[in-house]
This record gives structure tokens, sequence and C-alpha cells, in this order.
């Protein structure tokens, strides 16, 4: 590999990676192992570690999206959660996948990369409870009034 994309991979906060045709992965970049437990060389082993991987609750839609980046000719963007073997913690991930094509330009399988979105989505889970809150605090006063009324 060379030099620049060397640094890319080694301080980039994402993962790149490339699968063959068959979901074999044939590079993934070193953070992987940070968020799921598991080394670079079980991922490059076994195709099955990624969707052991997937949290629990998003495999089916990460399979039908495999089925859809398998087919197309553009880059496909995609959001999912992984879980860490060891501690259980959850990574949420936006994945851009697209055709890795080989020297006859035909497609040999797929590369992209993962980028940890999880403060995003805590940010987003949290502006949903204030929203909430805010929407009670404005409700109640109202509503004790009425119940007063009635009393």
């Amino acid at each position: 590999m060379d030099a620049p994309i060397q640094f890319l991979v080694d301080h980039w906060p994402g993962v790149l990676f490339r699968q063959d045709s068959e979901l074999q992965f044939t590079f993934v970049s070193p953070r992987i192992e940070d968020w799921t437990g598991l080394p670079i060389e079980t991922w490059l082993k076994d195709p099955a570690v990624f969707l052991q991987c997937v949290h629990e609750a998003d495999v089916e839609r990460v399979r039908q999206h495999l089925q859809s980046a398998a087919a197309a000719t553009a880059q496909l963007p995609f959001q999912f959660r992984f879980r860490h073997t060891a501690t259980g913690r959850i990574t949420h991930i936006h994945e851009v996948r697209g055709p890795a094509r080989g020297s006859s330009g035909a497609p040999e399988g797929h590369e992209g990369f993962w980028q940890n979105v999880s403060e995003l989505a805590q940010a987003g889970l949290r502006l949903e409870s204030a929203n909430w809150a805010e929407m009670l605090s404005r409700l109640t006063p109202g509503f004790a009034h009425d119940v007063n009324n009635v009393i």
C-alpha cells in the first residue's frame, strides 16, 4: 500500500473496507476492532462475521441492503448498528458502499467506508426527549386549569 493511502487508513476515524462478490472481506481497516471487538484476521477469514456483528434488530435490513448493493451501479448510503461482541456497546454506522471494479472494469464486489455516527444518533434521541418534555410543560398548566374549574 502506498504511503498516502496507508496514512489515510491509519488516521481516518472510520473504517475502509473491500469485499468480493461472495462478501468475503479482502480489506478492512484497523478501527473495526474497536467497534466490534474482533481482530482484523477474523474479518478477513470469515464472511459471516459481518452479520454476526450487526445489531440483531438490523440484520434483515442489512441483508436487503446487500442484495440491493449487489445490483447497484452507484454508491448506496445506508445506516445500521454494530454490537461489540465483548461489551455489548452499540455503534451507529453510516455506510457508503459501491461496486468495486477490477482491471477489466467489471464489478468484482463492493468497497466503501463506515463512519461512526453514534454521537449524532444520541443527540437526536436527546432532542426527541427534550421536545416531549417541552410539550408536556406547555400542556400541564392548561390541564391543571381545566381540572380546577371542574372541581
